[in-house]
């Protein structure tokens, strides 16, 4: 029997999303999606039909469209969604970039580094950093929750940490952190970064010293790289497509289910107050815009991200 051809792709479809409105009843949650070719808008709800994809699911910074081959597509509110949930997709190995020598000891590739975390707030971002206030004063940075695939997790980091110095720099406020920052971007390889902390009110601090790395040489015979070979990465290519912009693999029902609980996750756990004070921060930073540096691309940053979730 002649196997089945392979299900043809199909171009992006031409919208943008412009918003979404989301609440404790998925059922009235909307996206407001924006016709390209005849520039307007209307808004759809799940399981509405947009040329030959339904809509299948909205998010709070995000929809999912199912095409009529089966094809899937993803569309973000912004681009800096899109950008930080790359970052911490399990496909981007933080292992060529982070080497772990022992608890306290580090080593990270600045070069391959910045080519992942291109600004601050987007750290800021994946290390979900908040101000730690003790009777009204700030005493440093407390590192949040994070991703598995997070980088934070990688350098040693752990929810709940406090930062209170680097490099012997406070971190109590954010004119702090933009010193700290400028002072960072102006090292140079083979310079030592030093991370004072308290992990259950106990001082710990963490040395990364500022390295290129190289694949792993086991012996002259055997070459053990962290990269994979052109032929694993087109078999995992093809084993597991790119889903942040379009893939062949519909959601089945246990993904549906874990986007469903991630969803309710995030409605729940929000606390305003601690929102307040990283907004206020991030907004600090990105305003305060530091010097031109010319080694590398973290100066970028500050001049193209005003808000993190549109």
């Amino acid at each position: 029997m002649p196997a089945s051809p392979p299900p043809r792709f199909l171009e992006p479809l031409s919208i943008n999303l412009k918003g979404v409105i989301v609440g404790s009843d998925e059922s009235f949650d909307i996206a407001i999606i924006e016709d390209v070719k005849e520039k307007k808008s209307r808004n759809y709800r799940v399981g509405d039909k947009i040329e030959d994809a339904q809509l299948i699911k909205i998010f709070r910074n995000k929809i999912i469209l199912i095409r009529s081959n089966g094809q899937q597509e993803t569309l973000y509110v912004n681009q800096y969604d899109a950008e930080l949930e790359q970052l911490l997709s399990p496909r981007n190995n933080w292992n060529t970039i982070i080497e772990k020598e022992n608890d306290t000891q580090y080593k990270v590739d600045p070069e391959l580094f910045v080519e992942r975390v291109s600004n601050l707030a987007q750290f800021i971002d994946l290390l979900n950093i908040t101000t730690v206030y003790q009777q009204g004063m700030s005493i440093g940075c407390r590192i949040g929750k994070m991703q598995p695939t997070s980088p934070g997790i990688m350098l040693g980091l752990m929810a709940g940490d406090i930062v209170q110095e680097i490099n012997g720099m406070r971190t109590a406020t954010a004119a702090d952190r933009i010193e700290i920052y400028k002072r960072i971007v102006e090292s140079n390889l083979g310079d030592i970064i030093s991370v004072k902390l308290l992990r259950k009110n106990t001082p710990i601090i963490l040395f990364y010293k500022l390295e290129r790395l190289e694949p792993v040489v086991k012996n002259r015979d055997q070459e053990v790289s962290t990269v994979p070979s052109p032929e694993i990465q087109s078999s995992q290519k093809e084993e597991q497509p790119e889903q942040v912009i379009t893939t062949a693999m519909p959601l089945n029902k246990a993904q549906k289910e874990e986007q469903r609980m991630f969803v309710r996750a995030e409605q729940n756990k929000m606390q305003p107050t601690i929102n307040e004070f990283k907004k206020n921060d991030k907004r600090i930073m990105i305003s305060q815009r530091p010097q031109r540096m010319s080694r590398n691309r973290l100066r970028d940053g500050f001049e193209q991200h005003d808000e993190f979730h549109g």
